[in-house]
């Protein structure tokens, strides 16, 4: 039918006449779509022959091609292909737009997530106590601690207290008792 790299008349590469209707050429590439897809016809060439009907369908609907008031030649074939060429061309300028605007979402999102990260570890090394602490700013905090510590440590010894006491008379209880004589 023609090769990928020149111009090709896309009516011939469809089988319809020039003067054909971009509803007739939508049929007939319907038509040529279920016999030469890859996925139905096995051959090597489907492939090809697929993107070639592809191309002139598309040429067709855009209007790329060479009018048949131009008539056949180099001169028009070219200025057809150029035309066919800038539009390919231009529907493919989106993409590294596309993804430089999908690259900073992805970095903006790392970014805020490790932002997120870092905020939930310094509050966490807040809460936790001494972890940020140097080991001597730790024993000088056990030596001399403040009112809320000292306070909070009468507590816990408190605690500790009443768990020994409870302790030992659950011991008393379970010991057994010896008979009575």
């Amino acid at each position: 039918m023609g090769s990928s790299t020149g111009y090709t008349d896309p009516f011939a590469t469809l089988g319809l006449p020039p003067t054909a209707s971009k509803a007739e050429a939508k049929a007939a590439f319907r038509k040529l779509a279920l016999k030469c897809h890859p996925d139905v016809d096995p051959s090597p060439s489907a492939a090809s022959r697929f993107s070639e009907i592809k191309r002139a369908t598309d040429m067709i609907l855009k209007g790329h091609y060479a009018t048949p008031a131009a008539g056949p030649g180099p001169a028009s074939a070219h200025s057809a292909w150029q035309a066919y060429a800038r539009t390919a061309a231009d529907s493919h300028d989106w993409r590294p737009r596309s993804r430089n605007t999908a690259l900073w979402f992805c970095a903006a999102t790392l970014v805020a997530g490790f932002g997120v990260f870092w905020g939930a570890l310094a509050s966490h090394e807040w809460l936790s106590g001494y972890t940020w602490l140097t080991p001597a700013e730790v024993e000088d905090r056990i030596r001399h601690p403040t009112p809320r510590r000292r306070k909070l440590l009468r507590l816990m010894m408190q605690e500790r207290q009443a768990q020994g006491q409870h302790g030992q008379q659950a011991e008393q209880q379970q010991q057994p008792r010896g008979e009575p004589d």
